[in-house]
């Protein structure tokens, strides 16, 4: 589905596109998830105004379709290829911006149970995959593509924006709302059922230890609230889910499908204090000031220690705004991006990040 125009300049999503320099194009919309393009948008909106780049922008979901008339002055955003895999449709673009990298990682420790199982199962085959596509490729076009494909934060859903609120005025102490299923499926569809296990086992995990600690600790503002469906986290008639997140002191963020979770990002932007799991070990992840767990049982004692610190969560409120401010937001995000597209930095150089963008290559 064709967005932009090479004619008229037109307005999508809060980003205006237009003349001959300036093509977005988004879909196809196939998985019906349309709000997870706002934080892509807003960095293009960034790119455009902010440092005056002219190319022709594309947003795909997972890289199952072709985008005809692709060369160098193209830039294409992936945000949904849960595999990790070498995005080779796309060889022929400048630059390709994709959620998920385009490596398979596993991140949790053993456990002699089968969501760890179907786990590394999982990223085996991502892995057996993408070999085959490096195969196919030969060794010198898949380098080339490597050293022009970054990966890039999930970001946030179509959330509104709202002023930040100091973690004293929050009311919630520990709030969750999601699903503990990636989609309602007939008992038959055993494929995604298997799929969706690892994710299912961590929020059951999750869920019992939250419901622990709402138990022994009455006085404690902690609420969960499980949805049917990712959707129905983020529906304007539903449960307003940005205010509540802004209202929350510790945000919690379990694993989705895979080791990642916009909820992440989505938590960080909202100045929550955020309490995970393990995480891939992408260049953005690696300054976030996020505390991971090994295990959700362990969540009693982190909450504990978090309160038993006075100023601790504030110093990790301002730490996650700054690390967003500086790292992963849309205008950090295009900062970083410009800096590729104007050869200040490679791909490389970026991956290899240890901390936030260097002030000086601005």
């Amino acid at each position: 589905m064709t967005i932009g125009s090479t004619a008229e300049p037109v307005t999508v999503g809060n980003i205006r596109i237009g003349g001959a320099s300036h093509v977005l194009q988004v879909g196809p919309a196939e998985t019906g998830t349309g709000e997870r393009y706002e934080y892509f948008l807003n960095i293009i909106r960034h790119l455009v105004r902010d440092h005056g780049l002219k190319r022709r922008w594309f947003i795909t979901y997972d890289g199952k379709h072709d985008i005809q008339g692709l060369d160098g002055d193209c830039v294409v955003f992936m945000y949904g290829e849960e595999r990790s895999l070498t995005p080779w449709r796309y060889e022929r673009a400048g630059l390709v911006l994709k959620a998920y990298g385009m490596r398979p990682h596993a991140v949790e420790p053993f456990r002699p149970d089968m969501p760890w199982l179907l786990d590394r199962m999982r990223v085996e085959r991502n892995r057996l995959q993408d070999l085959a596509i490096a195969w196919r490729m030969g060794r010198v076009r898949h380098q080339v593509l490597a050293a022009k494909t970054l990966p890039i934060p999930l970001g946030y859903a179509r959330q509104e924006d709202l002023p930040i609120e100091p973690m004293a005025g929050r009311a919630n102490l520990v709030w969750f709302a999601g699903s503990l299923h990636n989609a309602q499926v007939s008992p038959l569809a055993l494929y995604p059922r298997l799929a969706n296990l690892p994710k299912l086992n961590a929020r059951r995990q999750m869920a019992a230890a939250l419901c622990k600690l709402q138990a022994e600790r009455p006085d404690w503002p902690i609420a969960l609230q499980l949805n049917q469906t990712y959707q129905a986290s983020h529906s304007p008639a539903g449960n307003d889910y940005a205010r509540r997140l802004m209202d929350t002191r510790i945000c919690v963020a379990p694993r989705g499908t895979t080791p990642e979770t916009q909820r992440f990002f989505e938590a960080m932007r909202a100045g929550c204090a955020v309490v995970c799991e393990e995480l891939p070990d992408f260049w953005f992840y690696r300054s976030a000031p996020a505390i991971r767990l090994r295990r959700w049982s362990d969540l009693e004692q982190t909450v504990e220690g978090l309160l038993a610190v006075p100023g601790r969560l504030e110093d990790l409120q301002r730490a996650g705004l700054r690390w967003w401010a500086q790292v992963a937001g849309p205008a950090a995000m295009a900062e970083t991006v410009a800096a590729i597209l104007k050869g200040r930095t490679t791909v490389g150089e970026v991956m290899a990040r240890t901390g936030p963008v260097p002030s000086k290559m601005f």
